[in-house]
């Protein structure tokens, strides 16, 4: 991996997907812990996504494959012949750990090659199996003991630290410098600060809950707008709606965590060889910025260049000032002094990123407001942003069955 960030991926038969749910479930807690970029599992893949395609490239890209053993795992074609042997080739070549966890009595043959493996939870004990725990918590929660046991004997740089803990190690945060992984030198006051974004990213998290209720009420009103009239919703309605939601973000982003005031913050989107800007807020009026055509405003960058592309790769934020030979530089770069770039693992097209969202700084700003992004770049800001992104796709989703993000942001 190129990074320190915990990537899971969850093999399971369908019959198994209750227990998978409490075991993902009793997993997420390790997230206070560890730096968890996410929990896969193909309940993950949006509508329109090519299957296989998208199975394999978590499975290549993934350092922890849990294995959910039962009699549906073991007659499962799929299961054995593709996810297992492509788990145990990646973990023969020391790309990933393996760890099998037995979720209901089955016979593990001994010629299988899971079965030297340690298995858990300990002794075989199944989860599902009352004789060993009262309960299926009982037995997640014996499962993810263990697992956080192997985590600190095979993943240690995934731990994460406190912010006293990197005071004590000297100033310094690691973040990526021209594309490679670096300490970089802090200040008393970015330490300080740390406690205190992370409570100001819960405030956002709480006020983005809210307004992704908004963005479901208004993408149903339109919906059943179109339906009524025997209608298909079209994808120019669809991409309205998502600028709305997108803009929510953008906006509470500066109410809640950067301010207002020398700060623009936008997404771009994938367009055939070019990344183009979808929509921003700025320190304009916040209609103008909806009504604002973005894709010409901001300077198109080739698929293949700059941050997005090298954050993509890398799996992480960027900043530009740290990664000045990976930047593309652009027509507003001197107004806008410093920014960093987020794409998300969850939304690709084809090798590179369907969508990116950045945080810029004013020139004019720089001295004050510059340690925000090396702050957000730390925390990881665009987690967060991500489980918005994701959750408001299957939001739409299960709305209008259609819903497919590529098509619409093809629209644009």
């Amino acid at each position: 991996m190129l990074d320190n960030n915990l990537h899971f991926f969850i093999s399971y038969s369908h019959e198994d997907k209750r227990i998978k749910t409490k075991l993902i479930k009793a997993l997420k807690p390790l997230s206070h812990d560890y730096n968890i970029n996410e929990i896969w599992y193909d309940g993950e893949i949006l509508a329109g996504d090519n299957i296989d395609k998208e199975v394999l490239n978590k499975l290549n890209t993934c350092n922890i494959i849990i294995l959910l053993i039962s009699n549906n795992f073991l007659t499962s074609e799929y299961c054995m012949n593709k996810e297992l042997k492509k788990a145990i080739q990646r973990m023969n070549k020391g790309e990933c750990q393996v760890i099998p966890v037995v979720v209901s009595r089955c016979e593990i043959p001994e010629n299988l090659p899971f079965s030297k493996l340690k298995t858990l939870p300990y002794d075989r004990h199944p989860i599902c199996d009352r004789k060993y725990f009262h309960n299926q918590d009982e037995g997640c929660a014996a499962v993810v003991k263990d697992i956080r046991q192997t985590l600190n004997e095979k993943f240690p740089n995934s731990k994460k630290k406190t912010a006293n803990k990197v005071l004590k190690e000297s100033l310094y945060i690691e973040l990526y410098k021209n594309g490679v992984l670096k300490h970089i030198p802090v200040s008393q006051k970015i330490i300080s600060d740390i406690p205190k974004y992370n409570t100001n990213i819960h405030k956002f998290r709480t006020i983005m809950d809210q307004a992704l209720v908004k963005a479901k009420q208004n993408f149903a009103k339109e919906y059943k707008r179109y339906k009524n009239k025997n209608l298909c919703m079209p994808n120019e309605i669809k991409l309205d709606c998502l600028r709305y939601f997108l803009m929510d973000i953008c906006s509470y982003t500066k109410k809640y965590i950067t301010d207002d005031v020398g700060i623009k913050v936008h997404f771009r989107v994938s367009k055939n060889e070019n990344y183009l800007g979808l929509i921003a807020s700025t320190s304009n009026n916040e209609q103008e910025d909806l009504s604002s055509d973005w894709s010409i405003l901001m300077t198109p960058i080739p698929k293949y260049k700059g941050l997005i592309y090298h954050s993509s790769l890398l799996h992480a934020p960027l900043i530009k000032s740290l990664n000045p030979k990976l930047n593309y530089k652009g027509k507003n770069d001197i107004i806008w002094k410093d920014y960093v770039t987020f794409t998300f693992n969850k939304f690709y097209n084809g090798q590179t990123p369907m969508i990116s969202y950045c945080i810029s700084v004013h020139k004019d700003y720089y001295t004050i407001k510059g340690d925000v992004l090396k702050i957000l770049a730390y925390l990881n800001f665009g987690d967060i942003i991500e489980h918005f992104l994701s959750a408001y796709c299957n939001i739409c989703v299960q709305i209008d069955k259609n819903y497919n993000i590529e098509e619409i942001i093809n629209t644009l």
